[in-house]
């Protein structure tokens, strides 16, 4: 079951009232391929709309590096920009994490996974507006794919097998079949993660680009989202 706490605090940037989100305990339905959780995401990012701070914990005191990030004509024109093209918030928050994190020269990994995040909110927007108009689908589709090969240029500089293993599905995402094929053939992966190998080999073979969910649960060890 899923507890979440919702409580009142103030911005540590500019002292305005802003509802914030815990996450007690979270439920999943499974995990898709690429580390994606079935029925949510207990990794929220808060938000102040009078200063535009982004952060997943906002009763930590930000560095004044981050302060003089979040006051910069760059960090604005981020909120500009979103607003003349109607950015969807969960997207726009994002982008402002990896603005943060990019100025704090935060691990390649951290970043890489903000771009997978992003590709999640294409993907998923791409299914709710399946039932519209046809471009909104495919804009949103189109959107996902361009976060994945952002994503994919941290992801390479990874060594780590489950960073790995999600590049495989960076891949084989973005149609990018011969990479996919290559890693899978060339990594030594764990036994554990034999299942998930399997799946990917037989996507790659028939050229699969969608979503898919990890169909061996026993495999799963060591597979998770990024924790913040």
């Amino acid at each position: 079951m899923t507890q979440i706490i919702e409580k009142t605090v103030k911005c540590p940037i500019c002292g305005n009232p802003v509802e914030i989100y815990q996450y007690l305990s979270f439920f999943s339905y499974g995990q898709y391929l690429d580390t994606k959780y079935i029925g949510g995401d207990p990794y929220y990012l808060n938000y102040c709309e009078k200063c535009n701070y982004v952060s997943p914990d906002f009763e930590e005191e930000p560095s004044p590096k981050v302060k003089a990030v979040i006051a910069s004509k760059e960090y604005k024109y981020i909120f500009t920009k979103a607003q003349k093209e109607s950015t969807p918030i969960e997207v726009l928050k994002l982008l402002a994490q990896i603005h943060i994190r990019k100025a704090l020269n935060a691990p390649d990994m951290e970043i890489g996974y903000l771009y997978l995040k992003l590709a999640w909110c294409g993907d998923d927007s791409a299914w709710i507006t399946s039932d519209i108009p046809v471009r909104g689908r495919v804009v949103s589709l189109h959107k996902a794919k361009e976060y994945r090969l952002e994503a994919i240029k941290y992801f390479e500089k990874s060594n780590k097998e489950k960073d790995r293993l999600v590049l495989v599905d960076l891949y084989r995402r973005t149609g990018q079949f011969d990479k996919a094929s290559r890693l899978l053939s060339e990594t030594n992966f764990s036994e554990q993660y034999a299942g998930i190998c399997k799946q990917q080999k037989e996507l790659v073979a028939v050229k699969d680009i969608e979503e898919h969910k990890i169909e061996h649960e026993d495999k799963l060890k060591g597979l998770g989202a990024i924790i913040w």
